[in-house]
């Protein structure tokens, strides 16, 4: 999922709002576990690779695991 969040670094600074550069950043999250990282879009839904694979159906007999 994509959510525009406040990335305020505290610089100090009097606050210019939208015209800093942190005021709205954009963070991506898995849907299923929530950590930030690339994602993947699968039937539908937005996964990190840890979850894609999850998600996936090992082939029998292809490998050890």
């Amino acid at each position: 999922m994509e959510r525009i969040e406040s990335d305020c670094v505290n610089c100090g600074l009097p606050c210019i709002a939208a015209a800093c550069p942190y005021y709205a950043v954009r963070h991506f999250y898995c849907d299923e576990c929530g950590d930030e990282a690339p994602l993947y879009e699968y039937e539908g839904q937005q996964l990190c690779s840890y979850c894609l694979c999850k998600n996936l159906k090992k082939v029998e007999g292809s490998g050890d695991e």
